[in-house]
């Protein structure tokens, strides 16, 4: 019985038409091709090694993600766990101040945050903070 790559190799010499074969070297006196250990036999290995780290990756990529569920808790503090902001910052004015305030929303965690700049200490004051989940579940119908 033949060896793996004994097998690959016949079946590749088989594939392969003989006007596509290499020719031998001029300075080969006997005309005889020498063989060098590097056949397709390597090729399909590697070829075998590259698929198998593809499928690896593809897979684990998909292993961790599965359907949406609610935030984790943190076990010391029994509150959920934030999730990592996306966030818009706008300049404007607000009402009841004489200066702009800077809004951030924070689309990840729908927070709204309003922050005026105190110039004396060099540091930005809350004006306030929002939830617009709360605003929305409490939203009253339209009339």
């Amino acid at each position: 019985m033949l060896s793996m790559a004994e097998q690959i190799r016949a079946f590749a010499s088989e594939m392969v038409p003989e006007a596509a074969k290499p020719e031998p070297a001029a300075d080969d006196p006997a005309g005889q091709m020498v063989e060098t250990g590097r056949g397709p036999g390597r090729l399909l290995v590697l070829n075998g090694l590259l698929l198998a780290a593809l499928a690896g990756v593809t897979l684990a990529v998909h292993v961790g993600s599965g359907p949406a569920v609610a935030q984790p808790i943190d076990p010391n503090l029994g509150t959920p766990i934030r999730n990592r902001g996306d966030y818009t910052i706008v300049s404007g004015r607000y009402q009841g101040g004489t200066t702009s305030a800077v809004y951030v929303l924070d689309a990840s965690n729908q927070q709204l945050l309003a922050l005026t700049w105190d110039r004396t200490n060099s540091r930005f004051n809350l004006v306030g903070l929002r939830s617009l989940i709360d605003d929305a579940r409490f939203q009253r119908a339209p009339r």
